[in-house]
């Protein structure tokens, strides 16, 4: 998965369940997209809105802080982002109360973007929680 068509392809297949609100992701040269958006979350379609995202971790990164897991809670929604160590990075919106089993597919899909570019980092700790 080294390309925004295969990534986009691949969010289509494995990234759409219920409290899934928005999904987008990006590359190392801070490229961005958004690829899949539920109907009460349009806001979350805005390519405006993952450009941000992908700024923010192109800027934490270049800082030297860790970008594998980062999670922003917002009122209504959570976003989900792993980085991997090629650049790429993933972001997920979801809902505020995540369901245990929405976690656990989450925290494989996540695991699974890793491993697309060799690394694998297992389980993210908030997501198993």
């Amino acid at each position: 998965m080294t390309d925004s068509i295969e990534m986009r392809s691949w969010i289509e297949q494995e990234l759409i369940f219920d409290e899934v609100l928005a999904v987008g992701g990006g590359s190392a040269d801070s490229s961005a997209f958004g690829k899949f958006v539920a109907p009460l979350f349009g806001r979350g379609c805005n390519e405006e809105i993952w450009q941000c995202i992908a700024d923010a971790i192109l800027h934490l990164r270049t800082e030297g802080v860790p970008v594998d897991e980062l999670v922003w809670t917002f009122e209504d929604a959570k976003l989900w982002c792993v980085g991997r160590d090629d650049g790429a990075w993933l972001g997920v919106f979801t809902s505020t109360a995540l369901p245990k089993d929405s976690a656990e597919i989450l925290a494989r899909r996540f695991a699974e973007f890793r491993e697309a570019a060799g690394v694998s980092l297992g389980l993210s700790p908030v997501l198993a929680n």
